[in-house]
């Protein structure tokens, strides 16, 4: 069954809340991938001392803590990193590209925007 939406939703069983549409009009969903607040490492024993377990280390989507650095990494999950390291900036022109079995497609990253930055590419499977 494929509902062509990415949800929000809470895992906890007394919640009643309605899943929210992050996404939808996708028809080509296949993986998920869910991400669980609560079962993060919280204590510093336990993230020895992570840069990014304070405020996202000042980052405005993605906090990388490596290894042996007190210094976070921020990077961007759409957009781009901009002079000062941690902001992220939102281009129109930003879109995702992804490969199904058989072809290359993309979306924008706007939510409104369901037009598709180019058509997509038929591509001859190779296993």
């Amino acid at each position: 069954r494929n509902l062509k939406k990415i949800l929000q939703a809470s895992k906890e069983p007394n919640r009643a809340d309605r899943p929210t549409v992050i996404r939808d009009n996708i028809d080509w969903l296949r993986d998920v991938t869910i991400f669980d607040q609560s079962v993060q490492p919280r204590s510093p024993a336990e993230v020895n001392n992570n840069p990014c377990l304070e405020n996202n280390g000042g980052c405005a989507q993605f906090c990388f803590a490596l290894p042996k650095s007190q210094t976070p990494k921020c990077d961007c999950a759409f957009g781009t990193l901009q002079a000062d390291g941690k902001s992220c900036a939102i281009s129109s022109e930003n879109f995702l590209i992804f490969a199904l079995d058989d072809s290359l497609r993309s979306l924008r990253f706007d939510p409104k925007d369901y037009s598709q930055p180019f058509p997509a590419i038929s591509v001859e499977r190779m296993a």
